[in-house]
């Protein structure tokens, strides 16, 4: 949670006094960085029908890093369509929350089911025409937290639900993102 206030704290000095991008990809690495330090951090790889790749403390920390930072921007980027960001970070929750529902994670549940709530309360408010935003204090907030929880929930659990978290729930910010580069 430190880590996520601090991503938080970031977006709402974007949203009122302006951040270039320099600035916000040096403070998420820097905040990725914490988490990391917290240990909060990608450790092994899950290969399907392999045993798991464990990788080198220097490629996982810079792993960690990549994949925090590019969730996070990944949503927003999406962030520019009424409802588009906040629906992909919903269904994103969702899949998480069914996933650490059968897994029995309590603690990830309640994260789940609490991004889960507030983003359907802010859903409804952000529908075409939206009346209110996420901005990047919201978006860059709910990327963060979604990614910061399936590294965490990826360190706990099987090689199928490692594999398949990251590709269900954030399948179409990763896709969109990937389209806007090309």
């Amino acid at each position: 949670l430190v880590p996520a206030t601090l991503v938080l704290l970031l977006g709402v000095y974007d949203d009122l006094w302006g951040a270039n991008a320099v600035m916000k990809f040096l403070a998420l690495g820097l905040i990725a960085s914490l988490f990391y330090a917290m240990g909060g951090r990608i450790e092994t790889l899950a290969i399907p029908f392999v045993t798991g790749l464990h990788l080198p403390p220097v490629i996982g920390f810079f792993l960690t890093v990549f994949w925090l930072v590019g969730i996070s921007n990944a949503f927003n980027l999406i962030d520019g369509m009424d409802g588009l960001a906040t629906g992909a970070a919903l269904f994103s929750s969702i899949v998480m929350l069914l996933i650490f529902l059968a897994a029995g994670n309590p603690l990830m549940i309640v994260m789940a089911l609490v991004l889960s709530g507030a983003l359907i309360g802010f859903l409804r408010y952000n529908f075409n025409p939206a009346s209110i935003f996420l901005g990047d204090s919201g978006a860059l907030f709910a990327g963060f937290l979604l990614a910061a929880l399936s590294v965490i929930s990826a360190q706990k659990s099987t090689t199928a639900v490692a594999v398949i978290t990251p590709l269900l729930a954030f399948g179409l910010p990763v896709v969109d993102t990937g389209v806007t580069m090309v």
